[in-house]
């Protein structure tokens, strides 16, 4: 993601689980850049300096997550923010999650401000909710890659691209 604490590197967002229930959770690692090393070429290396972890217990989260959701274990996607104050926007594909059906998946879109607290709870993208009503089956695994591509519409958003795993097919939502 982003530089988010103005330092000048940017930062790192991984996915993992957190205790044996599998609910997911998003660590942020607030990087240091430094470089080191002898003679004309040197080594750079990373420092990291802070991290913030986000989950369902996190203040504003919102929604439970439920056990074996996978909350941005399997894909993370920076979106770019064009409101400029301060916040940024990251997608977190939930594979797991069994709203609609069992393992059908979902997309999270957090807000969150620079030191990793949520704005406001997520916006949960899944079939019937939020106005996204793709059809999507069981164990589709929807939200198992993320990516953003150029904004085609011209609206200052770029289209945030979903995919379930075992479809196979693309599902697009401005995020």
């Amino acid at each position: 993601v982003a530089d988010l604490d103005g330092n000048g590197q940017d930062e790192l967002a991984v996915g993992c689980t957190i205790g044996a229930v599998s609910k997911g959770a998003i660590v942020i690692l607030y990087l240091r850049g430094a470089l080191s090393g002898a003679g004309t070429t040197p080594t750079p290396s990373l420092l990291v300096t802070a991290t913030a972890t986000i989950s369902d217990t996190s203040p504003n989260f919102g929604p439970l997550l439920s056990m074996g959701d996978l909350f941005g274990y399997s894909s993370l996607a920076a979106l770019p923010t064009p409101v400029g104050d301060g916040t940024f926007r990251l997608a977190a594909g939930a594979i797991g999650d069994s709203t609609v059906a069992t393992s059908v998946g979902a997309v999270y879109v957090l807000r969150l401000y620079g030191n990793g607290t949520l704005l406001s709870p997520p916006r949960k993208l899944v079939t019937g909710l939020n106005g996204f009503n793709a059809p999507l089956s069981r164990y589709a695994a929807f939200g198992s890659s993320l990516a953003t591509v150029s904004d085609l519409d011209g609206d200052g958003l770029p289209p945030l691209h979903a995919a379930p795993g075992a479809v196979g097919r693309v599902f697009e939502a401005t995020a």
